[in-house]
């Protein structure tokens, strides 16, 4: 329920931070405060540790789900 609540946007870094971090000018995803929402963290920036696990969590709540409806 969590990822079917958050919103996934277009957005753009601000220069400083393409040119610190070499970061692309824009992407497409999760804001880092909806990520601290719906998951914790800073609000600034999202582990990629925390959110491959997150997905992955998701992603085997999803197959289990799938497997179930294939059941019946």
């Amino acid at each position: 329920a969590e990822f079917r609540e958050m919103p996934v946007d277009d957005y753009d870094y601000r220069e400083g931070a393409r040119k610190a971090y070499g970061v692309p000018e824009s992407r497409t995803g999760t804001m880092a405060q909806d990520w601290k929402k719906h998951f914790g963290g800073d609000g600034r920036s999202i582990d990629l540790g925390d959110a491959v696990g997150q997905l992955m969590a998701a992603m085997k709540a999803l197959d289990a789900r799938t497997m179930e409806g294939r059941a019946a």
